[in-house]
């Protein structure tokens, strides 16, 4: 199976709750990633384009995108 789209990797907004699986993959593609988590490595945090652990936080981010 081949999937298309015309989305560009920048338009991709990938939300994910694991680390190694939503963070790494979803970067790995070049798109950016909000995670929902409560991980104080900054490190890890760092990897993300936005961190969050309560989902009004995520529509606010949204909405400051658009």
């Amino acid at each position: 199976i081949r999937f298309t789209t015309s989305l560009k990797a920048n338009e991709i907004l990938y939300v994910g709750d694991s680390y190694s699986s939503d963070v790494l993959g979803g970067t790995s593609f070049g798109w950016d990633v909000a995670w929902y988590t409560k991980e104080t490595d900054e490190k890890k945090r760092a990897v993300a384009t936005f961190c969050f652990d309560d989902f009004p936080q995520l529509l606010e981010f949204i909405k400051s995108q658009a």
